[in-house]
């Protein structure tokens, strides 16, 4: 009997011991996984940064070139020897400009208003005084 109870308790032995390697397996397994997806994330991440690294980069080169450009034009109208007042002069004399064109289409438009025959009358009128 005693050999019955010796038996018996090696298999319960190699069952435990065959649970715990295979709850051990499944630990490193998983843990294998979360390892790779926190790799695969952290390159997602890095990758990324050097997106908006050098997004960030590309925009500061196009406000270097704008600046440049600014700073290109500014010598050229200092040349020509145009002060600001020459430009706010200039600003008003053509605003000036439209706002006559602007009159002179309102007053044709308001003689399109009037019939022909009396443009034609009032035309005549004028004619012989």
């Amino acid at each position: 009997m005693e050999k019955r109870g010796l038996n018996k308790q090696a298999k319960m032995l190699a069952l435990l011991e065959e649970q715990e390697a295979k709850k051990k397996q499944m630990e490193e397994e998983s843990k294998k996984e979360q390892e790779e997806k926190m790799a695969a994330i952290q390159e997602e991440v890095e990758k990324e940064e050097e997106e908006e690294e050098e997004e960030e980069e590309e925009e500061e080169e196009e406000e270097e070139e704008e600046d440049e450009e600014v700073e290109e034009e500014e010598p050229l109208e200092r040349r020509r020897g145009e002060a600001s007042t020459s430009k706010e002069i200039e600003i008003a004399r053509i605003a000036q400009e439209w706002a006559s064109h602007l009159e002179l289409g309102e007053d044709r438009e308001a003689g399109m208003a009037i019939p022909q025959e009396e443009r034609g009358g009032r035309l005549r009128q004028k004619g012989t005084r």
